[in-house]
């Protein structure tokens, strides 16, 4: 398992309309593809305008409350994110903005995923 964690994580930029949710998926497996069991983990996805920025414009967390949510599946590898429409209200549209999703076992931190979060207007 410790071998499959520490693979480079991949870019996938994403597309959303600001006021609207924004939901992916990600799912963690071994160069087998074997689920990785992510008991024990937590994971966080945080949004900002660049990665310089000291601030974030959305914070979401596997151990945070509603309305913006990430759902860890330990025994399939799976991370649900889930960015709601109240939070991406908040953003400034046309804009691309950066994000990172890590996990963290507590002691060690590794980013799974990054890239742009590109956010149109708010459909009208």
């Amino acid at each position: 398992m410790a071998d499959s964690l520490n693979l480079g994580a991949p870019q996938v930029d994403l597309w959303g309309d600001a006021g609207s949710d924004i939901d992916f998926t990600v799912t963690l497996t071994t160069a087998l593809g074997v689920a990785i069991n992510l008991t024990g983990y937590s994971a966080t996805c945080i949004i900002k305008f660049g990665y310089a920025e000291p601030t974030a414009a959305i914070s979401i967390s596997s151990s945070g409350a509603a309305p913006s949510t990430i759902t860890i599946t330990p025994l399939t590898g799976k991370i649900a994110v889930h960015i709601d429409h109240t939070n991406t209200a908040t953003l400034t549209a046309p804009r691309s903005y950066v994000y990172d999703l890590t996990i963290t076992n507590g002691t060690v931190t590794q980013r799974k995923l990054f890239g742009n979060l590109n956010v149109r207007p708010q459909a009208g």
